[in-house]
């Protein structure tokens, strides 16, 4: 969509990436999202306009989440763009917060565009999971949150998170 049919989440402050991150790709500065009656819409900004992926022994991902509390129960999901083999890939993944696991649920369209990362994804991808509550959520608001990660042979590490938002969708 056209940028002004988001809605612009609060500006991450530049160089607050975790000591020992690879470059200034990693440093978040922006996010937002949007939707339409068939698809949800994400954006991240980060300090440089790039968005590498590394190759062996070093890959770096990017990730648009949000989580949907519904009554006791809450369920998170991530639009990653990324390529590390064997371990993750550009798509749409069901995060596990108890023990930390990811299960990729469907695919995602990505772009970069003036430096900006657009993610996209059907809605109708989500019904298949009995915590999908429905779009927009009963709840009447989701808690988006963005995040750079790096994965090597000495483990995954998060370079940066941006600030976290309540978004309404209306």
């Amino acid at each position: 969509p056209a940028s002004y049919k988001y809605a612009n989440f609060p500006i991450d402050p530049q160089g607050d990436v975790t000591g020992g991150s690879a470059g200034n790709w990693l440093d978040l500065r922006g996010s937002g999202m949007s939707y339409s009656d068939t698809r949800i819409y994400c954006y991240l900004g980060n300090v440089s306009g790039t968005w590498p992926l590394g190759s062996f022994p070093t890959y770096y991902a990017y990730a648009a989440g949000f989580m949907i509390t519904s009554g006791a129960d809450s369920a998170s999901y991530a639009l990653v763009y990324a390529n590390v083999p064997l371990v993750i890939s550009t798509g749409l993944y069901k995060v596990n917060w108890a023990d930390s696991s990811f299960t990729i649920i469907g695919d995602i369209s990505s772009t970069v565009s003036g430096g900006i990362l657009h993610l996209a994804c059907n809605i109708s991808t989500f019904t298949a999971d009995p915590q999908w509550p429905g779009w927009p959520p009963p709840e009447g608001c989701i808690f988006p949150m963005g995040v750079t990660l790096t994965a090597g042979l000495s483990g995954q590490s998060a370079n940066d998170y941006t600030n976290p938002t309540i978004y309404q969708p209306e």
